[in-house]
């Protein structure tokens, strides 16, 4: 996992787009220092530990309360780690691994790196992820993403960005930081999983395949104040049948539910456009990670071969506070969604969804599905490494049909802990140990366990 890891933090790197053009660039001769050489100084605390009063006393708190995880952590987990980091810096080993997956010539850049993921009750797959960028275009990026899961479990992603200004990111005008992007999207696996809908979920999951082909143009701007916004509009085909699992002797959907009563389940195609909105008052890392953030969404669209048509809306607001100034982090969130139509149910791919990687993360994705959905997470977050965090979290949510019929006693709870490289969020790596409980209205039991190793991917 320290090897995966730090390959990964590799990949981190590679995506600074502030470093020199092709694998010579850094050339320059060294500069002779006349007179004595100095003493060797002393090699600065890079653990984190010096820690000013009060925010020191601070840190106890998470650390006595979660003494078992920290102790983990920070003597079986943190040891080795820093010393293979410290080989690694010391011998240029994450220039090493980048150069060794890109390919230099006059106009562009390509660079290529192998993915994994292993999420167990889902399939395991293995992939490739390939970026290209041009020497004259550097406001220009394009990616492909492509995966492979076994017979019937395959999926690509091709991606086109374009930055609105030359300058990309790091200009000072009110363009810079907002492009136009472009992608399109084939997956086909036969492995999602199927609980029913709403509240009243059975225990054994069922799975189903489901086949999808989507592209999509999207907007994304960035304005002063810690404003950003997305404007996109898509079209999104979908087909669904009898699922399968090689590793698990599961029964397909239609063995245990009516797919005719299943919303969306013969199939549609959703012509659709979404706005959304993000406020953080945050700085961003090296900075000091207290503040707040507020996300909105909201999705219509409607079935260009069926009766379907539905809208979507989504928010979620959190608060931070750093107890040390480095981004030794408390996160408190809640987060709420709602979905309709005017006339026929919501296609159930398009309902609310708590499971994955964002909310209730002990339970495998598509665990819950519903039209209205709440969530409520507790985490702290730590760094381990310039590009690593770790994170404890517990977390408390449900779906129900309507918020009309919200009954704590149908909420679960999840716990759990994990490592993530800080990177961008879609091609991050991602070790994740968690537990999913029963619903509160009966004897509280753990209900699964969820193990995660590997990339995520965007799709």
């Amino acid at each position: 996992m320290t090897a995966a890891l730090l390959l990964w933090c590799a990949v981190a790197v590679a995506q600074d787009d502030r470093e020199p053009w092709g694998p010579d660039a850094d050339d320059t001769p060294p500069v002779e220092v006349e007179g004595p050489v100095t003493e060797k100084r002393e090699a600065p605390d890079y653990d984190s530990r010096d820690v000013p009063p009060p925010a020191e006393k601070l840190l106890w708190v998470p650390r006595t309360v979660l003494s078992p995880v920290y102790a983990v952590d920070r003597y079986l987990l943190y040891p080795p780690i820093r010393a293979v980091a410290i080989w690694a810096e010391k011998n240029h080993i994450p220039v090493r691994v980048v150069n060794s997956f890109t390919v230099f010539d006059d106009d562009y850049r390509l660079r290529i790196y192998p993915t994994t993921l292993i999420d167990f009750g889902f399939r395991p797959s293995v992939g490739l992820l390939a970026g290209l960028k041009g020497k004259n275009a550097p406001y220009s990026v394009g990616s492909i993403q492509a995966a492979y899961g076994g017979n019937g479990w395959v999926a690509f992603n091709l991606r086109e960005s374009l930055a609105l200004t030359a300058d990309g990111r790091e200009g000072d005008s009110l363009l810079s930081g907002s492009d136009v992007n472009l992608s399109v999207k084939y997956i086909d696996r036969p492995d999602h999983v199927f609980f029913g809908l709403g509240s009243a979920t059975q225990a054994q999951r069922t799975r189903f395949s489901r086949k999808q082909i989507a592209g999509e143009i999207r907007v994304h701007g960035t304005l002063p104040a810690w404003l950003a916004g997305d404007l996109s509009v898509g079209v999104d085909q979908n087909s669904f049948g009898r699922g399968r699992s090689v590793v698990f002797d599961e029964p397909s959907i239609e063995s245990r539910f009516d797919i005719r009563e299943i919303p969306g389940f013969n199939g549609y195609t959703l012509l659709y456009g979404d706005i959304a909105a993000s406020l953080d008052t945050r700085d961003g890392r090296p900075a000091q990670g207290s503040g707040a953030r507020l996300d909105l969404a909201h999705r219509m669209g409607f079935d260009l071969e069926g009766p379907y048509d539905m809208t979507r809306s989504t928010g979620e607001i959190s608060a931070f506070v750093d107890l040390s100034g480095r981004n030794h982090t408390i996160g408190l969130s809640q987060f709420a969604g709602v979905a309709g139509s005017s006339g026929v149910d919501v296609p159930f791919t398009e309902q609310l969804v708590l499971g994955g990687n964002e909310h209730l993360r002990g339970f495998l994705d598509g665990r819950f599905r519903g039209n209205a959905a709440l969530s409520s997470a507790l985490q702290y977050n730590w760094p381990i490494w310039v590009f690593t965090d770790a994170t404890i979290f517990a977390e408390v949510g449900g779906v129900y049909d309507d918020f009309g019929s919200v009954d704590i006693g149908e909420m679960s709870s999840a716990f759990g802990t994990g490592l993530r490289t800080n990177g961008e969020r879609e091609t991050s790596f991602q070790a994740l140990v968690a537990v999913g409980t029963t619903q509160f209205g009966g004897d509280i039991q753990i209900d699964t366990v969820r193990l995660v190793v590997g990339t995520n991917r965007g799709f």
